[in-house]
């Protein structure tokens, strides 16, 4: 399932019950390595308008079991969903991420 994975809220976020004051700093390395990590913005002009604001709140990453799927909520866009498999497989990393895709719209629009 392509679904199965881990929230990381970013460290020191207080915004996801379930992972009080984020993901570890050994979760934070990890995630770098694999170039999956949010990095809190530098740039005056990003901070100055209002990029990093309540940083790092309501910001994180889902990684899935499988390493393929990544979801980056919150940092430079709203959302970033990124696929990566082996090879050169364009064909099965787009129904990856059209299957992704289906799956968040469904869960958007299921009552409750």
């Amino acid at each position: 399932d392509d679904f199965r994975g881990i929230y990381y809220p970013l460290r020191g976020s207080s915004s996801y019950a379930p992972r009080p004051g984020g993901m570890t700093l050994e979760e934070e390395a990890r995630l770098a390595v694999e170039d999956r990590a949010p990095e809190e913005p530098d740039s005056e002009i990003l901070t100055s308008a209002g990029y990093a604001r309540h940083w790092p709140e309501a910001r994180g990453c889902f990684t899935a079991e499988d390493r393929r799927l990544s979801a980056t909520v919150n940092v430079e866009d709203h959302l970033l969903l990124e696929v990566a498999l082996p090879g050169q497989d364009l064909a099965g990393a787009f129904d990856v991420l059209c299957r992704t895709l289906g799956r968040l719209e469904a869960e958007l629009l299921a009552p409750g």
